[in-house]
Protein backbone atom coordinates (compact mmCIF):
# COMPACT_ATOMS: atom_id res chain seq x y z
CA UNK A 1 0.00 0.00 0.00
CA UNK A 2 1.60 3.66 -0.63
CA UNK A 3 1.38 5.97 2.00
CA UNK A 4 -2.18 7.04 3.09
CA UNK A 5 -2.66 11.01 2.66
CA UNK A 6 -4.42 12.52 5.37
CA UNK A 7 -7.77 14.46 4.93
CA UNK A 8 -8.94 16.57 7.84
CA UNK A 9 -12.62 18.03 7.19
CA UNK A 10 -12.69 21.78 8.90
CA UNK A 11 -15.26 23.27 6.70
CA UNK A 12 -18.19 23.45 9.36
CA UNK A 13 -19.96 26.45 10.04
CA UNK A 14 -19.90 25.79 14.01
CA UNK A 15 -23.41 26.98 14.77
CA UNK A 16 -24.16 25.61 17.86
CA UNK A 17 -20.66 26.92 19.45
CA UNK A 18 -21.35 30.79 18.83
CA UNK A 19 -20.28 33.03 19.82
CA UNK A 20 -16.80 30.38 20.11
CA UNK A 21 -17.02 30.55 16.60
CA UNK A 22 -17.54 34.08 15.39
CA UNK A 23 -13.69 34.04 16.80
CA UNK A 24 -12.26 31.03 16.11
CA UNK A 25 -13.35 28.22 13.50
CA UNK A 26 -14.52 25.34 15.31
CA UNK A 27 -11.13 22.84 14.48
CA UNK A 28 -9.34 25.56 16.24
CA UNK A 29 -11.19 26.11 19.36
CA UNK A 30 -9.33 25.24 21.83
CA UNK A 31 -9.18 22.19 24.55
CA UNK A 32 -6.64 22.78 27.83
CA UNK A 33 -5.06 25.31 25.30
CA UNK A 34 -4.96 22.59 22.42
CA UNK A 35 -6.91 23.89 19.63
CA UNK A 36 -9.02 20.44 17.89
CA UNK A 37 -7.08 20.44 14.56
CA UNK A 38 -4.00 19.86 16.38
CA UNK A 39 -5.43 16.18 17.72
CA UNK A 40 -6.35 15.30 14.43
CA UNK A 41 -3.02 16.20 13.18
CA UNK A 42 -0.68 14.41 15.09
CA UNK A 43 -2.57 11.16 15.18
CA UNK A 44 -2.80 10.88 11.48
CA UNK A 45 1.00 11.86 11.46
CA UNK A 46 1.26 8.88 13.81
CA UNK A 47 -0.92 7.33 11.16
CA UNK A 48 2.09 7.25 8.67
CA UNK A 49 0.89 10.21 6.84
CA UNK A 50 3.13 12.96 5.58
CA UNK A 51 0.85 14.71 3.00
CA UNK A 52 -2.25 15.79 5.07
CA UNK A 53 -4.96 18.18 3.49
CA UNK A 54 -7.24 20.52 5.53
CA UNK A 55 -10.33 21.93 4.07
CA UNK A 56 -11.89 25.13 5.14
CA UNK A 57 -15.24 27.43 4.62
CA UNK A 58 -15.91 29.73 7.78
CA UNK A 59 -13.31 31.84 9.34
CA UNK A 60 -11.08 30.07 5.98
CA UNK A 61 -8.08 32.56 6.36
CA UNK A 62 -7.88 31.86 10.29
CA UNK A 63 -7.40 28.08 9.37
CA UNK A 64 -5.02 28.32 6.40
CA UNK A 65 -3.00 30.96 9.23
CA UNK A 66 -2.45 28.53 11.57
CA UNK A 67 -1.29 25.68 9.39
CA UNK A 68 1.57 28.01 7.41
CA UNK A 69 2.94 29.19 10.84
CA UNK A 70 2.61 25.32 12.84
CA UNK A 71 5.88 24.55 13.39
CA UNK A 72 4.80 21.64 16.45
CA UNK A 73 6.11 18.89 14.17
CA UNK A 74 8.79 18.43 11.64
CA UNK A 75 8.49 16.90 7.99
CA UNK A 76 4.28 17.35 7.62
CA UNK A 77 3.04 18.29 3.89
CA UNK A 78 -0.20 20.50 5.04
CA UNK A 79 -1.97 21.75 2.31
CA UNK A 80 -4.98 23.96 2.46
CA UNK A 81 -8.34 23.98 0.53
CA UNK A 82 -10.32 27.25 0.94
CA UNK A 83 -13.87 26.87 0.08
CA UNK A 84 -15.52 30.20 -0.32
CA UNK A 85 -18.48 28.08 -1.30
CA UNK A 86 -19.42 25.46 1.05
CA UNK A 87 -19.26 22.12 -0.73
CA UNK A 88 -20.05 19.77 1.63
CA UNK A 89 -18.26 16.27 2.39
CA UNK A 90 -19.29 15.09 -0.92
CA UNK A 91 -17.95 17.99 -2.78
CA UNK A 92 -15.17 19.18 -0.54
CA UNK A 93 -13.66 15.43 -0.26
CA UNK A 94 -13.89 14.90 -4.22
CA UNK A 95 -12.07 18.28 -4.79
CA UNK A 96 -9.10 16.99 -2.92
CA UNK A 97 -9.52 13.80 -3.60
CA UNK A 98 -8.56 15.25 -7.40
CA UNK A 99 -5.59 17.21 -6.33
CA UNK A 100 -3.89 15.43 -3.73
CA UNK A 101 -0.56 13.34 -4.66
CA UNK A 102 -1.45 9.18 -5.47
CA UNK A 103 -2.23 7.04 -2.39
CA UNK A 104 -5.22 5.63 -0.19
CA UNK A 105 -7.13 8.77 1.39
CA UNK A 106 -7.48 8.47 5.40
CA UNK A 107 -10.50 10.88 6.09
CA UNK A 108 -11.48 12.43 9.35
CA UNK A 109 -13.53 15.64 10.78
CA UNK A 110 -11.29 18.04 11.87
CA UNK A 111 -13.29 18.79 15.12
CA UNK A 112 -13.58 16.12 17.22
CA UNK A 113 -11.68 14.16 19.93
CA UNK A 114 -10.86 10.48 19.54
CA UNK A 115 -8.71 8.08 20.69
CA UNK A 116 -9.57 5.54 17.81
CA UNK A 117 -6.05 3.54 16.38
CA UNK A 118 -5.90 4.97 12.94
CA UNK A 119 -2.97 2.74 11.88
CA UNK A 120 -5.26 -0.44 12.91
CA UNK A 121 -7.87 0.96 10.63
CA UNK A 122 -5.51 0.96 7.48
CA UNK A 123 -4.48 -2.13 8.25
CA UNK A 124 -7.80 -3.65 8.63
CA UNK A 125 -8.66 -1.51 5.24
CA UNK A 126 -6.56 -3.50 3.35
CA UNK A 127 -8.12 -5.19 0.37
CA UNK A 128 -11.66 -2.69 0.71
CA UNK A 129 -12.45 -0.33 -1.78
CA UNK A 130 -14.15 1.64 1.06
CA UNK A 131 -13.77 1.18 4.89
CA UNK A 132 -16.14 2.73 7.58
CA UNK A 133 -15.32 3.42 10.94
CA UNK A 134 -18.53 2.19 12.99
CA UNK A 135 -19.20 3.23 16.65
CA UNK A 136 -21.50 5.78 18.52
CA UNK A 137 -24.87 6.89 17.90
CA UNK A 138 -27.42 7.55 15.91
CA UNK A 139 -27.38 3.93 13.63
CA UNK A 140 -26.51 4.60 10.41
CA UNK A 141 -25.27 1.77 8.90
CA UNK A 142 -26.55 -1.24 8.15
CA UNK A 143 -23.41 -4.09 8.63
CA UNK A 144 -23.16 -7.67 8.97
CA UNK A 145 -19.96 -10.00 9.40
CA UNK A 146 -18.11 -6.36 8.14
CA UNK A 147 -19.48 -6.08 5.50
CA UNK A 148 -21.82 -2.92 4.41
CA UNK A 149 -25.36 -3.60 3.09
CA UNK A 150 -26.78 -0.16 3.11
CA UNK A 151 -26.50 3.40 4.86
CA UNK A 152 -29.71 5.65 6.10
CA UNK A 153 -31.86 3.00 6.51
CA UNK A 154 -33.42 3.52 9.88
CA UNK A 155 -35.45 0.11 10.23
CA UNK A 156 -32.20 -1.52 8.91
CA UNK A 157 -29.15 0.39 10.60
CA UNK A 158 -26.94 -1.43 13.14
CA UNK A 159 -23.89 0.74 13.80
CA UNK A 160 -22.90 4.75 13.97
CA UNK A 161 -20.32 5.90 11.49
CA UNK A 162 -17.81 8.05 13.56
CA UNK A 163 -17.01 10.18 10.18
CA UNK A 164 -13.50 8.43 10.04
CA UNK A 165 -13.02 6.38 6.32
CA UNK A 166 -10.16 5.34 4.13
CA UNK A 167 -9.83 5.33 0.72
CA UNK A 168 -8.73 2.47 -1.77
CA UNK A 169 -7.14 4.53 -5.22
CA UNK A 170 -9.90 3.08 -7.28
CA UNK A 171 -12.44 3.87 -5.16
CA UNK A 172 -10.75 7.45 -4.81
CA UNK A 173 -10.72 7.70 -8.81
CA UNK A 174 -14.49 6.97 -9.12
CA UNK A 175 -15.03 9.90 -6.40
CA UNK A 176 -13.19 12.04 -8.08
CA UNK A 177 -16.03 12.53 -10.35
CA UNK A 178 -18.68 12.65 -7.77
CA UNK A 179 -20.15 16.97 -7.39
CA UNK A 180 -23.18 16.30 -4.69
CA UNK A 181 -22.29 17.78 -1.65
CA UNK A 182 -23.65 14.84 0.29
CA UNK A 183 -20.91 11.69 0.54
CA UNK A 184 -23.66 9.28 1.11
CA UNK A 185 -25.54 8.97 -1.99
CA UNK A 186 -21.96 7.63 -3.51
CA UNK A 187 -21.50 5.11 -0.64
CA UNK A 188 -25.13 3.70 -1.62
CA UNK A 189 -24.09 3.44 -4.95
CA UNK A 190 -21.01 1.58 -4.48
CA UNK A 191 -22.89 -0.88 -2.27
CA UNK A 192 -25.56 -1.29 -4.67
CA UNK A 193 -22.60 -1.78 -7.59
CA UNK A 194 -21.03 -4.61 -5.05
CA UNK A 195 -18.40 -3.20 -4.53
CA UNK A 196 -16.57 -4.45 -1.22
CA UNK A 197 -17.02 -1.51 1.78
CA UNK A 198 -15.99 -2.77 4.57
CA UNK A 199 -17.34 -1.88 8.20
CA UNK A 200 -14.40 -1.93 11.24
CA UNK A 201 -15.49 -1.15 15.21
CA UNK A 202 -12.94 1.50 16.07
CA UNK A 203 -10.17 0.10 17.87
CA UNK A 204 -8.96 2.74 20.73
CA UNK A 205 -6.19 3.34 22.87
CA UNK A 206 -7.02 1.04 26.08
CA UNK A 207 -10.52 0.29 27.91
CA UNK A 208 -12.82 3.41 27.78
CA UNK A 209 -13.65 4.83 24.16
CA UNK A 210 -12.74 8.44 23.94
CA UNK A 211 -15.10 10.06 22.23
CA UNK A 212 -16.21 14.23 21.90
CA UNK A 213 -17.37 16.65 19.04
CA UNK A 214 -17.84 19.54 21.38
CA UNK A 215 -21.78 19.51 19.53
CA UNK A 216 -23.04 22.35 22.29
CA UNK A 217 -21.79 25.43 23.33
CA UNK A 218 -22.66 24.40 26.97
CA UNK A 219 -20.68 21.09 26.63
CA UNK A 220 -17.57 23.68 26.04
CA UNK A 221 -16.83 24.97 29.92
CA UNK A 222 -17.83 20.94 31.46
CA UNK A 223 -15.84 19.27 28.96
CA UNK A 224 -12.61 20.68 30.66
CA UNK A 225 -12.57 18.99 33.57
CA UNK A 226 -14.52 15.84 32.36
CA UNK A 227 -12.05 15.01 30.40
CA UNK A 228 -9.02 15.57 32.74
CA UNK A 229 -10.81 12.98 34.87
CA UNK A 230 -10.93 10.40 31.79
CA UNK A 231 -7.92 8.42 31.68
CA UNK A 232 -8.82 7.57 27.93
CA UNK A 233 -7.83 11.10 27.38
CA UNK A 234 -5.17 11.64 29.43
CA UNK A 235 -3.46 8.35 27.93
CA UNK A 236 -4.04 10.06 24.20
CA UNK A 237 -2.14 13.39 25.57
CA UNK A 238 0.66 10.92 25.87
CA UNK A 239 0.84 9.82 23.09
CA UNK A 240 0.40 12.55 20.73
CA UNK A 241 3.05 14.31 23.11
CA UNK A 242 0.55 17.28 23.62
CA UNK A 243 1.29 19.65 26.92
CA UNK A 244 -2.34 20.62 27.92
CA UNK A 245 -2.48 24.02 29.68
CA UNK A 246 -4.73 23.04 32.63
CA UNK A 247 -4.33 23.64 36.50
CA UNK A 248 -6.15 20.95 38.08
CA UNK A 249 -6.69 22.70 41.31
CA UNK A 250 -8.13 25.42 40.28
CA UNK A 251 -10.45 24.14 37.11
CA UNK A 252 -8.08 27.07 35.09
CA UNK A 253 -6.99 26.43 31.17
CA UNK A 254 -4.62 29.62 30.46
CA UNK A 255 -3.46 30.11 26.82
CA UNK A 256 -0.58 31.69 25.76
CA UNK A 257 0.03 35.60 27.03
CA UNK A 258 -3.21 35.18 29.28
CA UNK A 259 -3.44 36.10 32.92
CA UNK A 260 -6.74 36.11 35.08
CA UNK A 261 -7.41 37.09 38.78
CA UNK A 262 -5.45 34.52 41.77
CA UNK A 263 -8.90 33.66 42.68
CA UNK A 264 -9.94 32.25 39.66
CA UNK A 265 -11.93 29.10 39.43
CA UNK A 266 -13.61 26.79 36.70
CA UNK A 267 -12.52 29.81 33.85
CA UNK A 268 -11.01 28.69 30.35
CA UNK A 269 -9.05 31.45 29.00
CA UNK A 270 -7.70 31.39 24.97
CA UNK A 271 -4.75 33.13 23.68
CA UNK A 272 -4.04 37.16 24.86
CA UNK A 273 -6.28 37.26 28.12
CA UNK A 274 -5.84 39.67 30.73
CA UNK A 275 -8.82 39.82 33.04
CA UNK A 276 -8.57 41.93 36.60
CA UNK A 277 -11.31 41.64 39.45
CA UNK A 278 -12.81 38.46 39.68
CA UNK A 279 -13.84 35.03 37.50
CA UNK A 280 -15.79 32.21 37.78
CA UNK A 281 -17.06 29.72 35.45
CA UNK A 282 -16.73 31.75 32.46
CA UNK A 283 -14.71 31.57 28.85
CA UNK A 284 -12.10 34.07 27.95
CA UNK A 285 -12.23 34.67 24.05
CA UNK A 286 -8.64 35.81 22.36
CA UNK A 287 -7.28 39.45 23.45
CA UNK A 288 -10.24 39.44 26.13
CA UNK A 289 -8.80 42.57 28.21
CA UNK A 290 -10.70 44.43 31.17
CA UNK A 291 -11.75 44.23 35.21
CA UNK A 292 -14.61 43.41 37.23
CA UNK A 293 -16.51 40.59 38.26
CA UNK A 294 -17.63 37.62 35.78
CA UNK A 295 -19.65 34.94 36.62
CA UNK A 296 -21.11 32.08 34.34
CA UNK A 297 -20.22 34.40 31.07
CA UNK A 298 -18.47 34.67 27.71
CA UNK A 299 -16.68 36.96 27.51
CA UNK A 300 -15.42 38.29 23.81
Amino acid sequence: MKEPIGVLLAAGLGTRLRPLTLVRPKPLVPVHGIPLLEFGLRQLRQAGCRVIAVNGHHLREALRTWLRTRTTQGGLDLRFFAEPDLLGVGGGLARMARELPPGPLLVQNGDVLHDGELAHLLERARGAEVALALGGEPRVVECSAGRVLGLRDPARSTHGFTGIHVWSEPARERLCAWTRPDLIPFLQAEVAAGRGILGVELATGGTGALWEDLGTLERYLPLHRELWGNGAYRRLLERLELAPRWDARRALSLGEHSVLPKGARNCVAWEGVHWQGEARDSVFLDGVQGRGLVAGEIVL
